[in-house]
């Protein structure tokens, strides 16, 4: 579990830390903003409908409480009550419901009733649905009477032609960077002698077009074998933490100004 104090010997303040760290995060989104010429008035709303999302989905609160967290009126909150009971957000829903069922078999096979037991939010029916999509889609594999469900594949991929997978991911991968970003600012060090998990590098270089593909499949191909090996190190030793990796692969101009 991760440590939310920061270490001792951290120089700014903790509510500075927390700001400039959330200013970093909402650069790219503004600069996505600009690019695309997206005013700030719908920047503002849609940030009040993630956050209120967090708290309302992810952190369970009630409305009042909800509200009280993020020190907005009733009429606000019931405002973007509306907003997440439109089909604004189904399609991501959808695909993150896959990804939730999906993870439960990383370790070891379930039946249906178990794998209910282990989403007490998700209605029974909705998680057999899934189970059988993701059968019939081989990211899953049914055995035996009654059946059981297990892993389909050792990596599944989810890259997909269609936007909702696509923002999927692009979810996916941004957990992925948050999540790295507290291990790195917020873990305490553990006392023993392996350091905690959380690693972050860019690395910046040239690559010509033509080229692209090839090395990305390589990368890809090369990750795929060190991640495999790891997980066996790991689940034959009890296991271990889940761990996630990010890659993205892109061209960045030369004055660091994209548009």
């Amino acid at each position: 579990m991760v440590n939310d104090t920061p270490p001792h010997d951290e120089a700014a303040p903790v509510l500075e830390l927390q700001r400039r760290l959330l200013f970093s995060l909402l650069r790219p989104a503004a600069r996505f903003c600009r690019t695309f010429r997206i005013p700030a008035a719908v920047f503002e709303d849609l940030a009040r409908l993630a956050y209120y999302e967090e708290l309302r989905r992810r952190g369970g609160l009630s409305q009042a409480q909800a509200a009280a967290a993020s020190e907005v009126s009733l009429r606000t909150v019931s405002r973007l009550e509306r907003s997440l009971g439109t089909e604004f957000l189904a399609p991501e829903d959808e695909v993150e419901l896959e990804r939730r069922v999906e993870r439960l078999f990383e370790a070891e096979s379930l039946d249906a009733d178990q794998a209910v037991a282990r989403l007490p939010d998700v209605p029974a029916n909705v998680v057999q649905r899934v189970l059988d999509s993701l059968t019939a889609a081989g990211r899953l594999k049914r055995e035996g009477e009654p059946p059981r469900y297990a892993n389909g594949a050792s990596f599944a991929s989810l890259v997909r032609s269609d936007l909702k997978a696509r923002v999927d991911g692009l979810n996916h991968q941004l957990d992925t960077v948050l999540a790295s970003v507290r291990a790195r600012f917020f873990a305490r060090p553990e006392p023993a002698a392996t350091p905690p998990i959380g690693v972050a590098r860019t690395v910046s270089f040239r690559l010509r077009p033509e080229d692209a593909p090839a090395f990305a499949a390589a990368l890809v191909q090369f990750v795929r074998a060190q991640v495999g090996e790891a997980e066996a190190a790991a689940l034959a030793q009890g296991g271990g933490e889940p761990c996630a990796i990010t890659l993205a692969l892109a061209p960045m101009p030369e004055d660091g100004d994209e548009g």
